[in-house]
């Protein structure tokens, strides 16, 4: 077994990878214009299922997004690397290990795609809510992101349990 060929990139996985650095980007915008929020503004720091914000804070939280999503970034990288310290649905063998390290990896790359852009987005929607420029009605983007997490986790854990067969 050879860790190219686990690790291997391709096309659509390149894509991934290209989203998912474009969202490491978006996370990181509201940092370059934080200083145009007005001084001592609450920005949004939790919203519930529709998108609208139940709780508010300071706009330091707005940093806190940005740098959650670069963590989780990294994090999953690493794991996209670190293949075997993950947690696999079931045993690991000879005969399975090269399949379900495989589909280990691609899930770790789903989840970086959509919690990276679910912390951006979040990072985002927070400045401009403070900044009274953002639209509230963001239920589907959220809906969306947080279906395309819980999706993945679905879709890669019944694939490998399947490979237990």
């Amino acid at each position: 077994m050879v860790m190219d060929q686990i690790t291997k990139r391709t096309i659509y996985y390149w894509i991934i990878e290209v989203f998912s650095l474009l969202g490491l980007i978006y996370a990181l915008a509201p940092l370059f214009v934080y200083k145009k929020l007005p001084e001592h503004s609450m920005v949004p720091i939790h919203f519930n299922i529709v998108g609208h914000p139940d709780s508010w804070g300071g706009s330091y939280h707005i940093i806190i997004y940005s740098l959650l999503s670069v963590f989780f970034y990294l994090l999953m990288s690493f794991l996209e690397r670190n293949y075997k310290i993950l947690n696999y649905p079931i045993k690991i063998t000879s005969n399975n290990s090269e399949a379900v390290y495989r589909l280990g990896v691609r899930l770790v790359r789903h989840l970086k795609l959509f919690v990276t852009l679910l912390f951006a987005y979040f990072a985002n929607l927070s400045f401009g809510i403070a900044m009274g420029e953002a639209n509230v009605n963001s239920q589907y983007v959220i809906v969306l992101l947080i279906g395309g997490l819980v999706g993945s986790l679905l879709i890669f854990s019944i694939k490998m349990i399947r490979l237990k067969r």
